[in-house]
């Protein structure tokens, strides 16, 4: 948990840090929406990173390359 910043009476105010509910409304995805499987790189989400799921890609590199080829 962040610590909130001490203000001094008298001195400029200090910027708030920002809350949930700003953060909710920065159009980032739910963690749960997101496939780790397919995943190249780490995505942010509302819950925080969702990385790839490499056990899964070396596992099923097949599968993996053909949903990319699909992408295009």
């Amino acid at each position: 948990m962040a610590k909130k910043p001490v203000q001094v009476p008298g001195a400029a105010p200090v910027e708030e840090l920002p809350t949930t509910t700003q953060t909710e409304d920065a159009g980032l995805p739910n963690a749960v929406d997101v496939d780790a499987r397919f995943l190249k790189g780490p995505v942010l989400t509302r819950q925080g990173y969702v990385v790839p799921d490499e056990h899964w890609q070396k596992a099923n590199r097949a599968a993996f390359d053909a949903h990319w080829a699909a992408k295009g």
